[in-house]
């Protein structure tokens, strides 16, 4: 792959730049490997009635694997029956592979007294489409929904 040690040393530059670029370009610290990420349910057609689910967070790799951010659940076909939940969510995160792939998950969690949102987040990298399986107070039970990336 790389003609000589010199390639192989430039391409090892030129990563670990990106890697604080990425980290400090947003919001984190130069030499954090820290960076934000945001999930939104998949509007595809067949989640029309559904409840939508957003997760904004900051996935941090030092000195633990843990993110968190923002959980937010709308529920707008159940009318003023339902008001929408915003609340902070953190957990743990893990890389997993197989012999055919790889995968991220996120196992997030509101904290204690705040309104009830938990569940995860598997994607195959962090900035890819995923899977949301999650379950909120006052909701159906666990909801699984295709997760997009949003801004």
């Amino acid at each position: 792959m790389f003609k000589s040690v010199t390639g192989l040393a430039l391409a090892l530059v030129i990563g670990a730049t990106g890697s604080a670029a990425l980290a400090d370009g947003h919001g984190g610290k130069t030499g954090v490997n820290a960076f934000r990420a945001c999930y939104g349910t998949a509007t595809n057609g067949h989640v029309v009635g559904a409840p939508s689910l957003n997760l904004q967070m900051v996935v941090d790799n030092m000195p633990d694997k843990k993110a968190m951010g923002t959980g937010t659940v709308t529920w707008a076909s159940v009318g003023p029956n339902f008001k929408p939940i915003k609340t902070e969510v953190k957990g743990p995160w893990y890389f997993m592979c197989t012999m055919k792939s790889c995968s991220v998950r996120w196992d997030f969690k509101s904290a204690p007294g705040a309104p009830g949102l938990e569940g995860s987040l598997v994607a195959p990298n962090w900035g890819a489409p995923g899977t949301a399986r999650y379950e909120f107070k006052g909701g159906p039970g666990t909801v699984v929904q295709p997760m997009a990336v949003c801004n």
